[in-house]
């Protein structure tokens, strides 16, 4: 049996599609709670750009359209996924840290839903695997329309993620059972009040922060 991992410190974990601009209310979320005297640490997530553009390389090289179609579905997203769980372990130090909030940016839920979302079978294999983390205290998912996603990304620059994928990831995340514990943060608002509405989600769950709430 895998090792669970401990946690003594208040997990926050910020889910949703890209463009939702979750990123963006992680980093103010940790701002925020630094500014009133509460030790917190964020653990962005680490782009697999580099890994999907050398893998959709290689799959051009030998006649195929992408990495998928070179590999298979179930097997590059559970690549993708296991990079994560590395990823996750090293934030186990800072979970075990009392007194102190981890705001994580993209947990496990991301891999669960993008199994669901590319049609494999994944989803039981990867709970497995990911269970080893513990469960975040709250689930922050910032909810945005997929055109609004879709835009905010193409005005990025740096990805380029289809309407139809970014619709089919939001709906693999709200089919997950865990969905029913998110809490729904409104992604398409200025940052200021989805910052706002994630605060007083998250300040009754840490003392230090509880006495103000925005």
């Amino acid at each position: 049996m895998l090792q669970p991992i401990s946690k003594r410190a208040t997990l926050i974990a910020f889910e949703g599609i890209d463009g939702s601009g979750k990123t963006t209310v992680a980093n103010l979320l940790v701002e925020r709670l630094t500014a009133h005297g509460v030790s917190a640490s964020l653990h962005l997530n680490r782009s697999l750009k580099p890994v999907r553009d050398a893998l959709d390389t290689l799959a051009r090289e030998d006649g195929h359209r992408d990495r998928f179609e070179l590999l298979g579905a179930g097997t590059a997203q559970l690549m993708a996924a296991m990079l994560k769980w590395r990823e996750l372990l090293d934030v186990a130090p800072s979970l075990d840290r009392p007194e102190h909030v981890v705001v994580v940016d993209r947990y496990l839920y991301t891999h669960l839903a993008l199994a669901v979302a590319h049609g494999t079978t994944n989803v039981d294999l990867l709970r497995r695997l990911f269970g080893v983390f513990p469960e975040p205290d709250i689930v922050l998912f910032a909810d945005v329309d997929p055109q609004v996603a879709a835009d905010r990304v193409r005005r990025r620059g740096r990805d380029l993620d289809s309407l139809d994928f970014l619709t089919r990831l939001r709906a693999g995340y709200l089919s997950l059972p865990e969905a029913r514990r998110f809490h729904l943060l409104p992604g398409a608002a200025d940052p200021a009040e989805v910052l706002d509405a994630a605060w007083r989600a998250v300040a009754p769950l840490i003392p230090a922060a509880s006495a103000v709430r925005s």
